[in-house]
């Protein structure tokens, strides 16, 4: 009985399972039919207004399993869209109530394949109709756009086989309208060039301008812009047919705009003209002689053919221009980068960081040396007897065209590039000395600034690789502040003291001796006393028996901060013959103490360091705060602090009138080539 029982439920269950097959099939069936899939979107829209004119022609429209196999999404024009005023494509048809026919074609214009609801519908999205024209998706907040034409904002409707929105305007796939130009830009960003990456990798978050003309752009007068998608890519639509527009493209410090001039010539901006990217050293070799040629850089056009890439190959910029086309897509790509990728695009690892970090501090030997100089020279330290060249600055008869003065300029703004692109790229590494890259990136940017605030005033502040065109200066006491940040930030991630192999890096006792003479500068004696001692009070530091036994060498217990890594003849020359000048040492300290002291009322302890100064050098104890100047033009002669010390005692107009010093000679002259170059610069008094 049992036994029977379970085959008669065994029939019934596979009776139900083919009648459930056969149902699914049918389903199946019925939903692949181009006749079924038509009248069920009637069927959904009905009853919706303004749809009328589109459910009549659609329900007569036949439709192939092909087109309906993947579902339909149907961009539907409203009732208004059909009447008078609006401008109809070429192959309408105008009935006698003065309103357009939807043709067959047009309707399937407005059809693609696949089911597309409006959350799926990408910024710069393409998709192809079921008459094989081309549409393009703009996403902007929740407005979109389907080839410039407002869709609705919800799915109006949707079944199995089809989702239905309604656009408030027929696509215009002709061209006829006014605006049916369209440029689909994909910008490439080549500082993340590889062998592997030929062009690069594509860049979101790049603003691109389009400008009717070059003499435009020079004006800033920009006619189109957008911002690229997570891809890469901008589509601008409803621009002007048969119109050739100019681009540029930029993203922080990244454009497609290189070697810019700094004034306009004859109306226009003029710039290198670049041809793709150098793949490998032997392209560099066979190309036209370049400086910056090298795989990964831009490979510039030689426009007059002489074999070599100089100023007079530059062109009129923006070089990328493109004409748009009637009814048709333009595909543009652009690649964006700097004047020189392998020197400012991002470093690639803690190695190449460290190998960085100690070019700084190469750069920064002879720049700090130079400057070390002509504080001795202006002041009275040192003269220019053996030294011709340096005759200007000693009689005080420099203008802002000197050699001298541009030089420390450009190289000090040249090493903060550098220690810029340290800062920036070092976050995204991952190595085990990172903290510490960081922090003497900082350090010793704020020291390049504080050495030019201290003889320049005010200054533009460079936060890129290069400075800004349109850089302003920022005021004394807004730099001052930022050198503040920097290293007060730095202190915390340096050990007081290095080991002898890195004794010419920043140390936490160097970050902390650099506070303090800013704050002398700032005359903001009580940090300046409160950092001091914190160095005097470490025990990181101890004073040598004598000066010779100071420099003797390097590496002693008074040096708190040495990168000499060389010095030139005429330098050593200049010191004594000596063989490398300490950029800090413990001397310097007990006199920053011993002034901040003395300005604080604290007489007592400012004596008790000056006179330690004072016996270590063979000078007799003093009970008198009016011996810092003599102490300190003895214990650190032409070390780089005399004429900065003479500005702050205010003394430099009795010791160096005689020498051609006046008032206006405070701050040095700004150099004229960069009075050239950034416009909104400007130049100290009296020059």
């Amino acid at each position: 009985m049992k036994n029977t029982y379970n085959f008669l439920l065994a029939v019934v269950l596979l009776f139900c399972t083919l009648a459930c097959k056969d149902d699914d099939l049918q389903t199946q069936d019925s939903t692949n039919d181009p006749e079924v899939v038509v009248k069920q979107v009637g069927e959904s829209l009905a009853g919706q207004a303004n749809l009328n004119s589109f459910i009549g022609a659609f329900e007569s429209l036949e439709l192939s399993s092909q087109d309906i196999e993947e579902g339909i999404t149907i961009f539907a024009p409203l009732d208004d869209a059909l009447q008078v005023g609006f401008v109809f494509p070429e192959n309408a048809r105008i009935s006698e109530t003065d309103s357009i026919t939807l043709t067959p074609e047009i309707l399937k214009n407005h059809i693609v394949k696949g089911i597309i609801k409006t959350m799926d519908l990408a910024n710069g999205a393409t998709l192809t109709t079921l008459s094989g024209k081309q549409l393009n998706v703009e996403v902007n907040g929740s407005e979109i756009k389907v080839n410039g034409v407002l869709i609705s904002g919800k799915d109006v409707a949707t079944g199995q086989k089809h989702v239905v929105h309604t656009v408030s305007e027929l696509f215009d796939m002709e061209g006829e309208q006014g605006n049916s130009g369209v440029i689909d830009v994909i910008i490439w960003n080549s500082t993340k060039w590889t062998p592997e990456k030929p062009k690069g990798e594509k860049e979101a978050g790049v603003t691109v301008s389009l400008y009717n003309s070059k003499e435009d752009y020079a004006q800033g007068i920009v006619a189109h812009t957008k911002v690229t998608d997570a891809d890469g890519k901008v589509i601008f639509t409803e621009l002007e047919p048969e119109k050739v527009y100019y681009i540029e493209a930029k993203k922080d410090g990244l454009s497609n705009i290189f070697y810019k001039s700094a004034q306009t010539e004859n109306g226009v901006y003029t710039g290198m003209n670049p041809d793709g990217l150098f793949q490998s050293q032997e392209e560099v070799s066979s190309h036209a002689l370049q400086s910056d040629g090298m795989p990964g850089n831009f490979r510039w056009k030689d426009m007059n053919g002489d074999g070599k890439i100089d100023n007079s190959d530059k062109v009129a910029v923006p070089t990328k221009e493109v004409e748009t086309i009637n009814s048709e897509t333009v595909l543009v790509e652009i690649a964006i980068g700097y004047n020189d990728n392998q020197a400012m695009g991002p470093i690639q690892s803690g190695e190449i960081a460290l190998q960085l970090l100690n070019d700084s501090y190469q750069k920064l030997n002879s720049w700090q040396k130079s400057l070390v100089m002509v504080d001795g020279i202006l002041s009275d330290d040192a003269d220019c007897a053996n030294m011709n060249a340096w005759c200007d600055i000693d009689n005080f008869s420099f203008n802002a065209t000197n050699a001298t003065f541009t030089a420390l300029w450009l190289n000090g703004y040249k090493n903060i590039g550098q220690l810029n692109k340290l800062i920036r790229d070092v976050p995204q590494l991952d190595f085990v000395e990172k903290a510490e890259v960081m922090a003497q990136a900082k350090g010793m940017r704020a020291y390049i600034y504080l050495q030019l605030l201290t003889y320049f005033g005010d200054l533009p502040l460079q936060t890129g690789l290069e400075l800004d065109n349109n850089v302003s200066m920022s005021s004394s006491a807004e730099v001052y502040d930022y050198i503040i940040g920097d290293l007060e930030g730095a202190a915390s991630d340096l050990p007081m003291t290095w080991s002898s192999e890195k004794s010419h890096q920043l140390s936490g006792g160097a970050v902390k001796a650099l506070i303090a003479k800013a704050a002398l500068w700032k005359k903001d004696y009580q940090k300046a006393a409160e950092y001091s001692n914190q160095v005097l009070q470490s025990g990181s530091y101890q004073l040598m028996g004598s000066s010779s036994e100071v420099f003797s060498q390097s590496n002693n217990a008074e040096i708190i901060w040495d990168f000499s890594f060389s010095l030139s003849s005429s330098f050593s020359s200049y010191f004594y013959g000596r063989s490398f000048c300490p950029a800090l040492r413990l001397t310097e300290v007990y006199l920053i103490n011993a002034e901040a002291q003395f300005m604080l009322g604290s007489t007592e302890a400012g004596l008790n360091n000056l006179n330690i100064i004072r016996g270590r050098n063979e000078l007799p104890v003093t009970n008198s705060s009016q011996e810092l100047d003599a102490t300190w033009k003895v214990a650190m002669g032409k070390e780089g602090a005399r004429f900065s010390n003479l500005l702050r005692w205010q003394k430099a107009m009795e010791v160096l009138s005689l020498k051609g010093f006046a008032q206006h000679h405070a701050l040095l002259p700004v150099p004229q080539l960069f009075l050239d170059n950034y416009p909104n610069l400007f130049q100290n008094p009296g020059y």
